[in-house]
């Protein structure tokens, strides 16, 4: 009997511990399972998150590049004193090129930035009509930046001349 007892024993203990086992890898099963549903779900949230992350990174260098892109703008677009007095001379030489008699011309500045003015510059011109038509394309084409805000075009009576009125916003660097 003590012999059965033990081979008892021993079918039981295999038994407990093919069924322990059995268990244990069943939940191992489970788990591994619930963690690589977790890395999956994990790994897509990182591509989610690392996809608007560069999304937003292209304006952050942009930001971080602002202020050699507008002392880029001011130099090519912007005028220095010296250039507005040049384009003072050449709207003389318009006038000229163009056989326009100039009345007036007056210069307001307003300061817009820390070294940016701007410069309203109010001007009157008598010439025939095609000539000041073809001198405010010329305008127009300026290479700086400078906005032709007002034009106004009116008919002398007693002369029959044309009176040109002009507004412009000149932008300039100090």
């Amino acid at each position: 009997m003590e012999k059965k007892n033990i081979i008892i024993y021993s079918l039981t203990g295999l038994l407990a511990l093919s069924i322990i086992f059995c268990l244990g890898s069943f939940l191992y099963s489970a788990v591994e399972r619930l963690t690589s549903g977790n890395i999956e779900e994990k790994t897509r949230i990182y591509k989610q998150d690392l996809a608007k992350e560069s999304k937003y990174e292209t304006p952050h260098k942009h930001w971080k590049n602002i202020d050699s892109e507008f002392e880029k703008f001011k130099s090519e677009y912007l005028m220095n004193l010296d250039d507005f007095s040049l384009f003072r001379t050449e709207l003389n030489n318009l006038f000229n090129k163009y056989q326009l008699r100039n009345s007036t011309m007056q210069v307001r500045y307003k300061a817009l930035y820390k070294d940016i003015l701007m410069a309203e510059v109010v001007f009157g011109v008598k010439g025939s009509y095609p000539s000041i038509k073809q001198f405010a394309n010329e305008l127009l084409g300026y290479q700086k930046l400078s906005v032709l805000r007002g034009m106004e075009i009116s008919r002398e009576k007693r002369t029959e001349e044309i009176i040109g009125s002009f507004t412009m916003e000149v932008y300039i660097v100090r």
